[in-house]
């Protein structure tokens, strides 16, 4: 047996390999993710095909071990202030 069979306690897995409920229960590694908000109903095709390529060139960018797509709901009776988004 060799040494590194020998240390090995099962199969190995690789954090590719892991789910993303497994990699959020386990206290001793961080977790990174990325959020979002998809455009709104009334973009532009071209806008949204600019958004969409911004955040893939984020993403490759960055180690993320998931995503979060943010769903906005207007609450016009919350705020007469347009959203930033």
């Amino acid at each position: 047996m060799s040494q590194a069979e020998h240390h090995t306690h099962g199969p190995s897995i690789t954090m590719a390999e892991e789910s993303l409920h497994e990699r959020l229960s386990n206290p001793a590694r961080p977790v990174f993710l990325l959020g979002d908000v998809p455009p709104g109903e009334d973009t532009p095709p071209h806008k949204c095909s600019e958004i969409a390529n911004k955040f893939v060139s984020r993403s490759r960018m960055l180690a993320a071990d998931g995503y979060i797509v943010y769903d906005i709901q207007d609450e016009p009776g919350r705020t007469d202030e347009k959203r930033p988004f």
